[in-house]
């Protein structure tokens, strides 16, 4: 009999929010913003394939140069005067209920939403392995996917100890949640994973010819107190 002792988990939640007008939304600040990418990049905006717009210090920013800290303030930023932000408000809520549930597993600790982003993925774009400091919970919430867009592939932290057998190949690890280098979770309309922000992870290359586009975020501690950023970096203190 085998019993889980030590386990891994992300946290997977399916809803019904209307995603194709989060995705018309989407468009509309690209599209309000054209000229500001444009000449920020040198390159027309059908072209670019990696475009992030992040909501922080109550304003949406775009990033138009990978996962750097956003500069660019878009046209219509403050919050409260655009009706349509409204479209987001119900998510966000669920995305700070479902991180409380799921913390309580491990911290007794209240989380609140740090800061979230979308991401418009055109076809050819890909994100490496990383993880996420300053941060307890990471999570992703899929607003328009297609076949082959690229999956997130979530890394077994255990990797480095399978390895240790040598690599025999009459040691080769199985393919199961106990086994594997890596656990690949597809992208699905209206689905949200909810993991460890310490949780290296990656998206695959987009193979579709339609863009991804997903809003991501991360939760943190709620108190004052220092946030816990990285478990084994913690250990080592």
């Amino acid at each position: 009999m085998l019993k889980d002792i030590f386990s891994i988990p992300v946290d997977i939640h399916d809803y019904n929010f209307d995603v194709k007008l989060m995705s018309k939304v989407c468009f509309e600040y690209l599209k309000e913003n054209k000229d500001l990418i444009e000449k920020d990049t040198g390159q027309n905006i059908e072209d670019l394939i990696d475009l992030q717009l992040t909501w922080t210090d109550n304003k949406f920013k775009i990033n138009t140069k990978g996962f750097n800290t956003p500069e660019y303030p878009i046209v219509n930023n403050t919050w409260s005067k655009l009706p349509r932000e409204k479209i987001w408000e119900d998510l966000l809520k669920e995305v700070e209920t479902k991180s409380n549930i799921f913390i309580k597993n491990f911290y007794n600790k209240k989380l609140k939403l740090g800061e979230f982003w979308i991401n418009i993925c055109r076809s050819g774009s890909r994100l490496n392995p990383h993880v996420h400091p300053n941060s307890v919970l990471t999570g992703v919430f899929y607003i328009h996917t297609s076949e082959g867009c690229g999956d997130l592939r979530i890394e077994n932290p255990y990797t480095t100890q399978l390895q240790m057998n040598g690599g025999n190949s009459q040691l080769a690890q199985p393919v199961t949640q106990y086994g594997a280098g890596y656990w690949d979770l597809p992208p699905t309309e209206n689905k949200m994973y909810l993991f460890h922000s310490w949780l290296r992870h990656s998206v695959e290359i987009n193979k579709s010819t339609y863009p991804r586009i997903s809003i991501s975020f991360n939760l943190i501690d709620d108190s004052d107190e220092e946030i816990i950023t990285n478990l084994i970096e913690q250990c080592y203190k």
